[in-house]
């Protein structure tokens, strides 16, 4: 599993469990088959004089930030996934990212919840 925190866990009927950390998204299928969503990171390393110095990291996703803070799956299995830089929704096949102006009032979205089929999403204010 990748990431050292984990922020949110998340599951569907169809045995998907979702575990989101500070470094992506980590996918398994009936506690197997890991797999994982992340977009492109800088992760910090120390460098050849023992300063610590960032490494451009690949990601093989649309996610809009490795900073997953909560994730909700509706009944189709589509991934809502807040992120530190906006809304991530992933339907298994598709990525539509939301950030300001378009929809959310603030890219800092930190909760997604849902009555019955309308989703409801939290942001932290813009200074």
């Amino acid at each position: 599993m990748v990431g050292n925190t984990v922020l949110a866990v998340a599951w569907d009927t169809k045995g998907y469990t979702a575990i989101a950390t500070n470094r992506g998204i980590n996918i398994m299928k009936d506690k197997r088959d890991w797999n994982l969503l992340a977009a492109d990171d800088a992760i910090p390393m120390s460098g050849p004089d023992g300063q610590i110095e960032t490494k451009p990291v690949k990601g093989n996703c649309s996610l809009l930030s490795n900073w997953v803070r909560k994730i909700y799956v509706d009944e189709a299995g589509t991934l809502w996934i807040a992120t530190k830089n906006g809304l991530s929704v992933f339907s298994g096949a598709k990525w539509d990212n939301y950030q300001v102006p378009n929809v959310v009032p603030s890219n800092d979205v930190t909760s997604i919840a849902a009555i019955g089929e309308d989703i409801y999403i939290g942001t932290r204010a813009e200074s």
